[in-house]
């Protein structure tokens, strides 16, 4: 393999943060490496001192920006936690639900579950609206996920038993478009400036990209075959 300049390598087992199964990996806003196992489980990797302290013991299916709130999904509700303060801060009824994530600016966190997909003021405990269009399709196999646009003005949402991408405004809750998929839907990736999205389908495991702003395929990757998507910081 070709050797890129300055790089360099951390021994992530002898540290045991490769304990964790099948992990997936993202960065902290401070530039730590988050290692996931399930959605819940959290170490987090600093590259100049190691492995460091999760917040909340790294137990959590979502994290504030600012690190100092946590939700956890239930099998009727998302609890949150509140750093610094033993006692649960409050509870969100969202009913069945399989993910949770908070915006980009950390104002509003958003939930989905048997009743669809609902935008709370996570600081009044109040729901915005609920978005339903999908809650007769929902199936514990295939748990719907979605993500922030980078403005917080939309929200993008797939379900792996469905052929579609719903992109849903975040100031109404109305579905503001929806994307069809050449096959059911395993993993979506959200372009860095939300205007694109990159498709990983189940029946041929290739990775197509789909256009928001004018709905159509733009590319198909088929060499890319079972491998999630991912963008580059600039797109």
């Amino acid at each position: 393999p070709a050797k890129l300049p300055d790089l360099r390598n951390w021994d992530l087992i002898t540290d045991h943060v490769a304990a964790i199964s099948d992990p997936t990996l993202s960065f902290t806003n401070d530039g730590r490496l988050d290692v996931c196992q399930s959605n819940l489980y959290h170490k987090l990797w600093d590259f100049d001192t190691g492995l460091t302290p999760a917040p909340f013991n790294g137990y959590y299916n979502a994290i504030s920006p600012d690190m100092s709130r946590c939700a956890v999904i239930q099998s009727q509700s998302v609890l949150i936690h509140v750093k610094d303060k033993p006692e649960l801060d409050y509870t969100l009824g969202a009913g069945g639900g399989q993910w949770t994530a908070w915006s980009h600016g950390g104002d509003y966190i958003a939930t989905f579950g048997e009743r669809g997909v609902n935008v709370w003021d996570p600081k009044l405990s109040q729901k915005a609206w609920t978005w339903g269009d999908v809650t007769t399709a929902i199936n514990p196999n295939y748990p719907g996920q979605f993500a922030w646009d980078p403005h917080d003005q939309s929200i993008v949402f797939w379900m792996g038993n469905l052929s579609n991408v719903y992109q849903i405004d975040v100031a109404s809750g109305k579905t503001l478009l929806t994307v069809p998929v050449e096959g059911n839907v395993e993993t979506v990736r959200l372009h860095p400036e939300g205007d694109k999205v990159a498709v990983l389908c189940f029946h041929d495991s290739k990775v197509r990209v789909y256009d928001l702003k004018n709905p159509g395929i733009l590319h198909l990757f088929p060499d890319a075959a079972a491998s999630p998507p991912a963008w580059s910081p600039d797109g």
